[in-house]
Formats: structure tokens, C-alpha cells, sequence
């Protein structure tokens, strides 16, 4: 699973964006951390929804996984 503080700040509004950059003390992570969440989204949709490995390899490269 993906961070619910990522997946809020990505589909959420600027000031959510705002709040996610602030509780990671980084512009500069804050921002390639939404980047790379909205890059899975683009995988997943060209998918269709199938964990394919181009998935999975965007999000074990990119993307901080939460859970098991």
C-alpha cells in the first residue's frame, strides 16, 4: 500500500499538497514523491487495472510501500 498521506495529497487540493510538503520538512521529496504517485496512476490506467510488471516495477522504484 501507498502512504494515505501521499494518496491524500495527490488527490486532494493544493492546500493538501501544501500539508504533505510541510509534514515531510522537503519541497524537493515532497515533490518527486507526487510525481512518482501520479506516474503509478498513468501504469495502473495503461493496465487497465492489471498489477502488471510495469506496475510493480513503478512502484518499488519510486514510491516509499507501506504494509506488507
Amino acid at each position: 500500500m501507498v502512504d494515505s498521506a501521499l494518496l491524500d495529497a495527490v488527490s486532494g487540493l493544493r492546500k493538501d499538497r501544501k500539508a504533505y510538503r510541510k509534514q515531510l520538512h522537503s519541497r524537493r521529496k515532497a515533490r518527486h514523491l507526487l510525481e512518482s504517485a501520479g506516474d503509478l496512476a498513468r501504469e495502473i490506467a495503461r493496465a487497465g487495472g492489471r498489477e502488471t510488471e510495469r506496475v510493480a516495477h513503478t512502484l518499488s522504484r519510486r514510491l516509499r510501500v507501506v504494509g506488507p
